[in-house]
């Protein structure tokens, strides 16, 4: 995975357990060497093109939610894999629902305990809640913009202002983010700490999408391609990305809670 010979896919979300994913349905059951998996998991980034999925599905039942799933290792040509797009924001974006049905998974492809996954799924996302590689993107975008508008006679008071905010805030979410590298670093796993990097990134990626969108005015609108658009439209196609910024890997909801918990040690 890390010298990107092989390309894998995270089979965690579905229809009904995205922000709870411990309320997940999709099944594994133990027969002979193999588990038998069937359900569904949906908004799947690069399922269409992984040869491999980190699959979390649930093996016990009858256990407590988060004591009962467990990782398994899944080979995306196995009979009964099926992978369909998604319709989502923006218009050239895609997601992927895989669709499993009676999929054979050999128990050698088991990821750490049994019943332990919802724990291993946790680690990995306080490890993937480093947005610096996002925050850097926005920020570059955030740069195009000011230099578009001092050239465009746009740099009025008002709009100096918003997007010195903005500036303001890009430093903190790449501080943040630093942070959190540096604890991983260290061989730390960051909780808390990935969170409120996780929320203040998004939240700020979110932000400077509308003040571009309002500081672009009507020509901002214009979509990808379109005659005299600014950017080629990509500012309104990021306009529409960011719609799910403070969705995935975990929506702010969920963010402000394990801070308040974890971080703060505030009761549930």
């Amino acid at each position: 995975i890390s010298t990107g010979e092989e390309i894998w896919c995270q089979g965690f979300s579905e229809p009904i357990a995205g922000s709870d994913l411990a309320a997940m349905e999709t099944g594994a059951v133990r027969d002979g060497d193999d588990y038998v998996v069937n359900g569904m998991k949906h908004l799947v980034g690069q399922g269409q093109r992984a040869g491999l999925c980190i699959l979390a599905a649930r093996t016990d039942p009858e256990a407590p939610k988060h004591k009962g799933v467990s990782l398994l290792l899944v080979d995306m040509k196995s009979p009964g894999v099926r992978v369909e797009p998604m319709r989502t924001l923006p218009e050239f974006g895609a997601q992927w629902r895989i669709i499993m049905e009676d999929v054979r998974v050999p128990k050698r492809r088991l990821l750490g305990e049994e019943n332990r996954g919802f724990y291993q799924m946790m680690t990995t996302m306080d490890l993937e809640r480093n947005r610096i590689r996002h925050v850097a993107d926005t920020h570059r975008v955030l740069d195009d913009v000011c230099r578009h508008v001092r050239a465009t006679g746009l740099w009025e008071p008002v709009t100096r202002h918003k997007l010195a905010e903005r500036k303001i805030e890009a430093r903190v979410a790449i501080m943040l983010n630093y942070r959190i590298a540096w604890l991983q670093g260290e061989g730390s796993i960051p909780n808390a700490e990935a969170s409120i990097g996780k929320l203040v990134s998004e939240e700020f990626r979110r932000d400077t999408s509308v003040t571009l969108m309002e500081v672009l005015g009507l020509s901002g609108q214009l979509g990808i391609e379109a005659k005299h658009a600014p950017f080629r439209g990509g500012i309104e196609d990021y306009y529409l990305g960011m719609v799910q910024a403070t969705v995935v890997g975990g929506t702010s909801e969920v963010q402000r809670n394990v801070i308040a918990t974890r971080g703060l040690g505030l009761p549930r």
